[in-house]
């Protein structure tokens, strides 16, 4: 099982004894088939029912085997069989097959294995008795001097060290047996990490984190601790270590009254450095330099300032600083004698790509799961991709016509040259064909050169298959000419014809892409490759020879994604048609629209009914009893149905009839014959077994309590220009988005509901000019304390998806659109904008809308100052002048929501998020967003990736568009958190913000901004 069992060996008898038996030594396997007629089947059984082998090995049968073969009375020839780890060279990579081919055009694989600890007999140097060390007088061995701590010693441990470390609450004891609490903060556990993965990078230890296991790490006093169990105690000043080569007790302590520099690199990092490197059997090393961690210089430790040390000629008093190289050179070497980077393993797979003739050409990806899987590994891998190049040699064999006879070699890559041909002749007088000797890394061929019966290139061809020992050395092949040639008699200029070439190329290589992970990606043609998994810094090994590898410094498990796409072939592409100009050829759907044939366009989009329907999940019960539904019409009028098992109900409310038994049918019969009952409401629903549908509501709020009512999402319509009467259908829609004390769309949504707001003809009727269009007014009016029409804010709500369509006018104030929760107590997690402006409007037949002076009509969404009298209609009578920054801008956010752990769509792989063919206007400004003035950008993206194409934004007090680093993350959803409710390959990924071909003008900044700081909000 894995690389353990290299070297493994099964050996097969047949005593004949009627019993068939499988016994195990050490690793060594013996299988007695006791009869003649045993099954692949029963072997397979035999060695499966072994609990001694299946701990060494796993067996089954190949697919297309049939298992009622009967082995028993095989020819042991082969026996015995050793086994040999995956692949650490090219010779015993684990053999994928073909992954790519004409008719396998997609392939995915995902691969289980692990980087192993293998056994490295060499130390080291850096002991304290290497060549070069200085010679301490024998009453200061002991007296922590002597770089190395002699109770650590040399690295006897197989692969990478493992070592535990914690900041529990409590780190000792007084004497007196009073806990001494640990006072260490946020930012310095941030620094402690950051050095533990410094260590970890130059020597083969790997750092875990746990709750109380292993080396504590604290701050508080480092004088009044009592020594924890098998410790030995180094107190520094401002520091202590106990130290414990076991690593069950040991402790650093930094003072917690010290004043430190806490910023990446200053005097907390460096202390902290030095005082793991005791932790870990480093010790004092004062003849090195002061960059030295070991030296413990209080200068360079502190960061305080210039190196001057009046015992060190090297120095002059001077300003002399230095770089904080941490850990040091010296200190790296010391610590290397005591932890080998001795990740030797290697994990090599061979696959093939095969297309036969031609250049077509396929994509593979190659992605290693450790740190991501969801039992999180500490393999830090490091992926490299060779292609084999086969030797080979061409000749003419001397021919005065064109021929080219092509030799390859059929041993993999470098193992291929040097294999000679060599060719003799004959003169034998009758017609008989070439003969072969083979050697181990040559072939003989006598031609026979009778005139008349001179041999052919085709018996050239012909021999070479026919010998097995020579076919198995080597492929030919007639590469130009006619294989009647006749050349037995031609003079050979290249003889022996010499094998060149061969060798494994490095194509591709990663080490960390998501995070310690690793993912490359590269276009394949046809030929043999090897993909090797190993540990980053094994990243030098020569594979054409075993046991190459060094300088791994981490080992786990890891799981290896390998996806191969072919290239889709033109004629399977949708083509703009063929011109009928001469010389008009067909041209691939740019689907990506970057100017280049081919590529996809993804769009996400949600499509809801005109009605609301309600489904019952469940029969009555007591606690259904009082329970109440308000249903509001049209016209505002409004009525509560309360649920009643009997006769008595709150006065004003409409009985809503059940009984105990009532099944979820029964309930929604109840409710709908109530709501039609009251006529006055404008109200219709229809019950269609445990649903209703109901029609010219406005809204409906529903007890919270009622669990038994499932609510399905609809599409609420908003129009500037429709009447007061609204009940959000399209002949009713409403005239406001979220305005207090009016009917208003947001008001009456569900989370799944779509609230579709439309644009409008204005004065003229006339959608084409922009002008006179009845705005949407948000935020702020000039009078104090007065608000415009939508709304002080417009706030998409919980689940609900706002689509903007082409022609619509936005006019704010001191306001912004936001969509995701700015506070944990208001959740409007799941929320979603599209606006979804289009290059030109459209009539209802399709023909492009034309402005009055004869112009096509752009199909914007204008989002503009409250003050802007430039576009829509102006019901404020003075005149009004709109600057830079009068309104915030548009702002995406899920970094509240996902601190609470609240859905995201974009984890499922959708990203509705849209803003196309907007014009955005003097935004950039300052808000008031939770009792805070902030700024806004005119595209805020905050841990959300949203599409963002073909919009002009100009005039802004800020940077056209700011986003969050979060907003930049790369997801291909192939990692194992996204494959949880079964295994899938994703045709899609997603890297950031897709931002493509916006204009930007004259703004504080024509740039996108990454912000970082302020909780992603500013700078």
């Amino acid at each position: 099982v894995g690389e353990s069992a290299g070297g493994t060996q099964v050996i097969f008898q047949n005593t004949h004894s009627g019993t068939p038996t499988v016994s195990v030594a050490g690793n060594v396997v013996t299988v007695d088939m006791g009869r003649d007629n045993l099954t692949a089947a029963e072997l397979l059984t035999l060695l499966r029912d072994s609990t001694a082998a299946s701990n060494l090995f796993s067996a089954s049968l190949e697919p297309g085997s049939i298992s009622s073969t009967v082995v028993g009375n095989t020819n042991l020839a082969f026996s015995p069989l050793t086994l040999v780890g995956l692949g650490s060279s090219f010779d015993t990579a684990s053999d994928l097959g073909v992954i790519g081919s004409a008719t396998q055009t997609t392939t995915s694989l995902v691969l289980s294995s692990a980087i192993d600890p293998q056994t490295f007999v060499l130390d080291l140097p850096g002991a304290s008795d290497d060549p070069a060390h200085r010679q301490l007088a024998q009453n200061l061995i002991g007296g922590f001097e002597d770089h190395v701590n002699p109770d650590f010693g040399a690295d006897a441990t197989d692969g990478i060290t493992t070592i535990y470390y914690n900041f529990q609450a409590t780190y000792g004891q007084t004497s007196s047996g009073l806990a001494l609490a640990n006072a260490i903060g946020s930012v310095e556990k941030a620094r402690a990490r950051e050095v533990l993965t410094l260590w970890s990078k130059y020597i083969g230890v790997q750092f875990v984190e746990t709750s109380d296991l292993g080396l504590t790490i604290a701050a508080g006093n480092v004088n009044s601790f009592v020594p924890p169990t098998g410790t030995r105690i180094i107190n520094e000043g401002q520091f202590s270590v106990a130290i414990d080569p076991t690593f069950q007790n040991p402790l650093i302590v930094l003072s917690a009254t010290n004043n430190w520099g806490t910023e990446y690199g200053a005097s907390y990092t460096r202390t902290m450095a030095a005082a793991v490197g005791i932790a870990l059997g480093l010790e004092h090393a004062g003849d090195l330099p002061e960059t030295t961690l070991m030296r413990l210089d209080p200068t360079f430790l502190a960061g305080s300032g210039p190196m001057v040390d009046v015992n060190d000629i090297q120095l002059t008093a001077s300003d002399e600083k230095y770089e904080p190289i941490v850990p040091g050179n010296q200190d790296i070497l010391h610590a290397s004698y005591l932890y080998r980077p001795d990740g030797t393993d290697i994990d090599l797979y061979r696959f093939e790509v095969d297309f036969g003739a031609g250049d077509r050409v396929g994509i593979l990806t190659a992605e290693t799961y450790a740190q991501r899987l969801s039992n999180s590994s500490p393999l830090n891998t490091e992926l490299m991709l060779f292609r084999q190049q086969q030797a080979s040699a061409t000749t003419s064999m001397g021919a005065t016509v064109p021929l080219s006879l092509r030799f390859e070699a059929v041993r993999s890559g470098a193992q291929g040259n040097q294999l000679q041909i060599f060719f003799t002749q004959t003169e034998r007088g009758n017609a008989s064909k070439p003969t072969i000797l083979t050697y181990p890394n040559a072939i003989s061929i006598d031609l026979n050169s009778t005139t008349g019966s001179e041999s052919t290139v085709q018996d050239i061809l012909d021999a070479i298959k026919n010998s097995p020992a020579a076919s198995s050395l080597v492929r030919v092949s007639l590469v130009t000419g006619a294989a009647s040639t006749k050349v037995g008699d031609n003079l050979l200029p290249q003889n022996p014809v010499t094998l060149s070439g061969g060798g494994m190329q490095l194509v591709s290589q990663n080490d960390d892409y998501f995070s310690r992970d690793s993912y490359l990606t590269q276009s394949l043609g046809s030929g043999v490759y090897y993909l090797g998994v190993s540990a980053s810094g094994n990243d030098n090994y020569n594979a054409s020879i075993d046991g190459t590898g060094f300088g791994g410094q981490s080992q786990g498990n890891y799981d290896l994604r390998l996806t191969f796409r072919a290239a889709v072939d033109a004629s399977q592409t949708i083509q703009d048609a063929i011109g009928s100009a001469p010389g008009d050829v067909a041209v691939g759907f740019d689907g990506d629209s970057d100017g280049v044939p081919g590529g996809s366009y993804d769009f996400w989009f949600q499509t809801r009914p005109l009605q609301r329907t309600l489904t019952f999940n469940a029969g009555a019960s007591s606690a259904l009893e009082g329970r109440t539904i308000t249903v509001t019409g049209a016209s505002g009028a409004s009525q509560v149905f309360e649920f009643s098992s009997d006769t008595s109900i709150a006065a004003g409310r409409v009985r809503i009839a059940y009984t105990n038994g009532s099944t979820a049918g029964d309930l929604a019969n109840a409710l709908a014959n109530a709501i039609t009952s009251r006529g006055s409401l404008g109200v219709g629903a229809i019950a269609n077994g445990v649903s209703l549908k109901l029609s010219g509501e406005r809204s409906i709020a529903i007890d919270p309590l009622v669990k038994l009512i499932d609510v399905a999402g609809k599409t609420i319509f908003v129009d500037k220009s429709a009447g007061p009467n609204a009940d959000g259908s399209l002949a009713k829609p409403f005239n406001n988005i979220s305005g207090s004390g009016v009917p208003n769309a947001f008001s009456s949504t569900f989370p799944g509901d779509i609230v579709r707001i439309v644009g409008n003809g204005g004065v003229d009727n006339n959608l084409a000019t922009e002008a006179d269009n009845f705005a949407y007014e948000i935020g702020n009016g000039l009078l104090a304390g007065s608000v415009l029409s939508d709304g002080v804010s417009m706030d998409v709500p919980k689940g609900v998806t706002t689509m903007i369509d082409a022609g619509a006018v936005f006019k704010l104030r001191g306001a912004r659109i936001g969509v995701g929760s700015s506070n944990l107590s208001i959740d409007r997690s799941g929320g979603a904008l599209q606006v979804l402006g289009a290059p030109v409007l459209l009539d209802a037949s399709g023909n492009a809308l034309r402005k009055t002076s004869g112009a096509v009509a752009e199909g914007l969404v204008y989002f503009t100052s409250w003050l802007d009298e430039s576009i829509g209609f102006d019901g404020y009578t003075p005149t009004t002048t709109p600057t830079s920054g009068n309104w915030g801008g548009i702002s995406f956010r899920h970094d509240v929501d996902s601190s609470a752990g609240r859905q995201d769509l974009e984890n499922e792989g959708i990203f509705l998020q849209y803003i196309n063919h907007a014009d955005i206007r003097y935004g950039g400004g300052t808000v008031v967003l939770e009792s805070i003035s902030q700024t806004v950008f005119p595209i805020q993206m905050v841990n959300v990736r949203p599409t963002i194409t073909d919009n002009r934004i100009s005039r802004s007090s800020s940077a056209a568009m700011s986003a969050a680093p979060n907003s930049f993350e790369e997801t291909n959803f192939n990692e194992p958190r996204f494959q949880q409710n079964g295994a899938f390959t994703s045709d899609y990924d997603r890297v950031g913000p897709e931002i493509r071909r916006n204009t930007l003008l004259n703004n504080s900044l024509n740039a996108l901004f990454v912000s970082v700081g302020g909780g992603g909000l500013s700078v």
